[in-house]
């Protein structure tokens, strides 16, 4: 089928040093807060600080995930087949931690530009910018845990080291920028500062990473083809339990992503609690989240990582729908079910990213060739697609039910607006979490049905 290949070997079973574990999951201590902060403000800072309708503001958070959804499985093509003395890895990671870095930072630095349609262009240029940075280094980055390990339960511990440093950079995400922009009055400047913080921080942890896990023995490459990508697509589309897999992690990003997106709003125009609403709820769903971490873990040797996944799932449907009646009654509701929420979140994102090299492992064995690369890419295009649309959709949803765009000043909006936040904040969620669980159920899971496979 192809001329050209090159060879890795398959080797044994490899336990890693920690020291490994940690450089590997350190770059999430930046990439979390770049995912996390674009999904708390961002919605927010065009509609109540540039003045951008809800409509156009939406099409900022979609448009450079439509492009990265078309780029990310060629960049995995070609951080498969790329060869250099850095390995085929990390020159994409290197560049794509400067480039990612440097345009969360422009985001939120929006010059003096008279019209609102002008601050659209100029900002979504930059997020463009941004998460094209983002997708060359997530792709190979993904890709590269495949290959450091044979051992399933070694992934799982480094996955589960990675979420605790997402959920650390989610605390960070949940409290110190808030803080940030509290105190500094949350206005243009306080946004400018939490973008150049995020920036430096990006790059910082990725940084840490790619000199950390450089060196890293590759165990597990199996042989990299240099075939078409269209054909390389259609070899994933082919593998049914990673179909299954992405559709339902791309579910549960569509629900936090829904979520995420009204949290600004809710202790805006909902909440009695006010400005003290986000880090509390988000802040409580984080530090839950980082504890759950060790519980899964530990779940995972006892129990399917699939059985996790659905249990994990349904824990977060009801999470959400507390959330919703405590929105605006009982603080201890809210918080039960921000406590859920963190419980479901964790376990999407330990099994979701352990379950996933489980797969590619499976592929190499039956195929006797990786297409790491290609079912990297497309999982972490359906994982940015799944984010950016929950806040797409949720952007369309309020401006259709009349919210009122402004510059900082606070507005009254019309009840159906109001309405509309509550829905999106947890109800729709909470109906999107339990759909998320139908494709865990599916036959192809069968043979990695192993407790801790």
């Amino acid at each position: 089928m192809t001329s050209n290949t090159t060879t890795f070997g398959l080797n044994s079973p490899t336990a890693l040093p920690f020291s490994s574990r940690l450089a590997y999951g350190f770059a999430t201590l930046g990439t979390g807060s770049f995912l996390v902060v674009p999904q708390l403000f961002l919605l927010f800072f065009m509609t109540d600080q540039l003045g951008i309708s809800p409509f156009w503001a939406s099409l900022t958070l979609l448009a450079p995930k439509l492009w990265e959804f078309l780029t990310d499985p060629y960049i995995g093509l070609r951080s498969d087949q790329l060869k250099s003395r850095w390995g085929r890895r990390h020159p994409f990671m290197l560049f794509g931690g400067v480039l990612l870095s440097v345009g969360i930072a422009m985001v939120f630095n929006v010059p003096t530009l008279d019209t609102p349609q002008a601050r659209w262009l100029y900002v979504t240029s930059m997020f463009v910018l941004a998460t094209t940075g983002y997708a060359l280094f997530i792709v190979p980055y993904t890709a590269l845990l495949g290959e450091i390990t044979t051992d399933a339960h070694e992934r799982t511990r480094v996955v589960a080291l990675r979420m605790g440093f997402l959920s650390l950079s989610l605390l960070v995400a949940a409290v110190v920028w808030p803080e940030v922009l509290k105190s500094l009055g949350a206005g243009l400047s306080a946004y400018a500062v939490v973008g150049w913080g995020v920036g430096v921080l990006c790059l910082i942890a990725i940084l840490v990473t790619v000199a950390g896990t450089r060196n890293i023995p590759i165990a597990n490459a199996g042989t990299a083809e240099e075939a078409p990508l269209l054909s390389q697509l259609r070899t994933v589309a082919s593998n049914k339990a990673f179909v299954m897999l992405a559709t339902a992690y791309g579910l549960q990003m569509l629900a936090q992503s829904a979520n995420s997106a009204m949290l600004a709003y809710a202790g805006k125009y909902l909440s009695p609690l006010g400005a003290n609403f986000l880090p509390l709820y988000f802040g409580a769903t984080t530090l839950v989240s980082i504890l759950a971490m060790i519980g899964w873990s530990f779940a995972a040797t006892r129990f399917s990582k699939r059985f996790c996944f659905i249990a994990g799932s349904a824990i977060g449907s009801v999470g959400y729908v507390l959330s919703t009646i405590g929105l605006t009654g009982s603080v201890t509701t809210l918080v039960a079910g921000a406590v859920l929420c963190g419980i479901g979140f964790s376990a999407g994102q330990v099994f979701g990213f352990s379950l996933l090299p489980d797969i590619l492992d499976q592929h190499r064995r039956r195929n006797f060739s990786s297409h790491d690369g290609a079912f990297t890419g497309v999982w972490v295009g359906l994982e940015k697609l799944g984010l950016a649309l929950g806040a797409t959709v949720a952007g369309l949803v309020i401006g259709w039910f009349g919210f009122i765009a402004s510059t900082g000043e606070t507005v009254a909006q019309p009840a159906a607006a109001l309405g509309a936040m509550t829905w999106l904040f947890g109800y729709v969620p909470a109906v999107l979490m339990i759909v998320a669980m139908l494709p865990l159920t599916s036959s192809a899971f069968r043979e990695l049905e192993r407790p801790g496979s």
